[in-house]
């Protein structure tokens, strides 16, 4: 059990980028309180670039050479975690003792703790890591965690975080009424509550998206954020970006800015240095609350859209104006995580107004107008709103449903899939690849995070992730 464990964790590991890390420098660690505190000697490096925390924490004591953690109440959660820090793995190891049982619960006891730890030390990498380790070990036990793991992960980790998304979507595929009646008194109510949630959520959601078996699906779908996006430096000046016909002004970091947009990157490059210096970026045709999404996405990697005022066609028409501008600014990787959002969001269906605006601003061969053709073709397009609405489309849309349907009909028999089937089994059908952006395990791209009411099942709330206005 232990040794299976651990090869698909050296799996997980040896995707992660090499760090290089310099051992001349060490600290102290004091973990717990009391006659429980435990020092560890660390090495310096190691630490901050394991995380923004520690690296403000070693700077800050780089006089008294001491980091203190009272708040973490095991001193085998630090252990394990520098053992990650320092070979990119969460390994269980002197275990050899324990029966499975009590093994597999230790493992989850323990990837909670880490995920938590993770939480505490604003290191994504961690949480994506305790995820993963979370998920192999339910893999590989084929047995449901005791109710004892599930009351631990929800009195310690924030609703809704992803941990949790994961053992919720585990638990309508694979609980068992027995079991949740043995251990009804056991159970968190929030537990039970979201769980009712998602049985309800998985009924009126055709494609079953929401709650796909984690045992099946790439574990990808459950890490946040942006995996490789650039250390930014917060040293250099910010560059003043005029958006609108009346002008807002955005100051902005460069390097930010250049992580993702080959525009921005090319305009900020040494060639360009006297005019990033004096002048400003005007894009007087952007709409500021577009541009204001964009400069978030920047920020947070994910989107946080602002919704509760929207209708599902307006938040479509969002969505294109969106993928319109990462266009205009050569953003592969957001393109291709508004692709991801769209086909995880089957109930959003454009309007003719928004179809019209996709097909005026981008290329037929983009993703997003593909998308919308072949969504068409798959049965969604009802024969009454194709006839008020035929004047008002654009012409490459008619034109590519004509052939869509006139093919279909000469090759009888043939189905036509919705997109949100075909990605199950292509996954990057929607999205652009090169050298530079490459595919992500299960290649899903970012998850698109949305605040505020929606009609769509699909749409989650996740803290800790606020909206800023950036102008």
């Amino acid at each position: 059990m232990a040794g299976a464990l651990i090869r698909k964790q050296d799996a997980v590991a040896a995707r992660q980028a090499t760090k290089r890390f310099y051992f001349t420098d060490h600290v102290t660690v004091i973990v717990g309180r009391g006659r429980h505190e435990k020092s560890f000697m660390a090495h310096a490096d190691v630490l901050s670039k394991s995380c923004l925390f520690f690296e403000e924490a070693c700077i800050s004591s780089a006089e008294e050479e001491k980091i203190l953690l009272p708040e973490v109440e095991d001193h085998r959660t630090f252990n394990y975690f520098l053992q990650w820090a320092y070979t990119g793995k969460i390994v269980f190891l002197g275990m050899d003792d324990l029966g499975e049982l009590k093994y597999v619960v230790h493992c989850l006891k323990f990837a909670i703790h880490l995920y938590e730890f993770g939480i505490q030390l604003r290191s994504i990498a961690l949480r994506n890591a305790a995820v993963d380790t979370f998920l192999d070990v339910l893999s590989s036990a084929k047995r449901i965690p005791q109710a004892a793991i599930v009351a631990q992960l929800w009195s310690s980790t924030p609703p809704g975080c992803k941990l949790q998304q994961l053992v919720l979507n585990w638990g309508v595929h694979h609980l068992q009424a027995s079991w949740l009646e043995q251990h009804r008194p056991r159970l968190p109510d929030a537990f039970l509550a979201d769980l009712s949630i998602n049985f309800a959520r998985q009924n009126e959601d055709p494609f079953q998206t929401l709650a796909s078996d984690p045992l099946i699906t790439q574990k990808h779908h459950y890490h946040e954020g942006i995996i490789g996006r650039s250390h930014c430096d917060y040293t250099l000046e910010p560059i003043s970006i005029a958006v609108g016909p009346t002008p807002k002004i955005f100051n902005l970091n460069p390097t930010i800015l250049a992580t993702n947009s080959k525009f921005f990157l090319k305009a900020l490059s040494s060639t360009w240095t006297p005019f990033q210096k004096t002048a400003t970026f005007n894009l007087t045709t952007i709409d500021v609350a577009t541009f204001n999404h964009y400069a978030n996405w920047c920020h947070h990697g994910n989107l946080n859209l602002i919704v509760e005022h929207l209708s599902e066609d307006k938040l479509f028409e969002l969505l294109t104006n969106l993928y319109i501008l990462a266009d205009v600014l050569d953003d592969k990787p957001l393109r291709n995580a508004i692709m991801d959002h769209i086909l995880l969001s089957p109930t959003h269906l454009p309007d003719a107004s928004t179809i019209t605006l996709a097909f005026a601003n981008l290329p037929e061969t983009s993703s997003l107008c593909r998308y919308l053709i072949d969504e068409a073709l798959s049965g969604t397009t009802h024969p009454e709103w194709l006839k008020e609405n035929i004047n008002e489309l654009p012409t490459g849309y008619v034109d590519a449903l004509l052939f869509g349907w006139a093919k279909g009909a000469f090759e009888k028999g043939a189905v036509r899939e919705h997109p949100g089937v075909i990605v199950k089994v292509a996954p990057c059908t929607y999205h652009e690849h090169d050298g530079e952006v490459l595919p992500g395990e299960g290649c899903k791209g970012v998850e698109m995070v949305m605040k505020g009411k929606a009609k769509s099942a699909l749409v989650r709330r996740k803290k800790g992730v606020r909206m800023l206005d950036l102008a």
